[in-house]
């Protein structure tokens, strides 16, 4: 290979490992991170504020 095709294929090869590292940023970016658990205190607030429905069906919330 000649001096040029050496850089061109170094250049190439940087190229697509930056494309390669920004992908892999990306997906951390959109990773959520895990939830913690309501504390009861929390719940009891939420409940509350509810007036004991479910926020999303509106049904009778009972029990844990």
């Amino acid at each position: 290979m000649s001096r040029q095709e050496d850089a061109e294929e170094k250049e190439l090869h940087d190229h697509l490992f930056a494309l390669h590292r920004l992908r892999e940023q990306g997906k951390d970016a959109n990773r959520r991170s895990r939830r913690s658990r309501q504390t009861a205190e929390e719940r009891d607030a939420i409940l509350r504020k509810t007036g004991g429905k479910c926020h999303v069906c509106g049904g009778d919330i009972s029990g844990r």
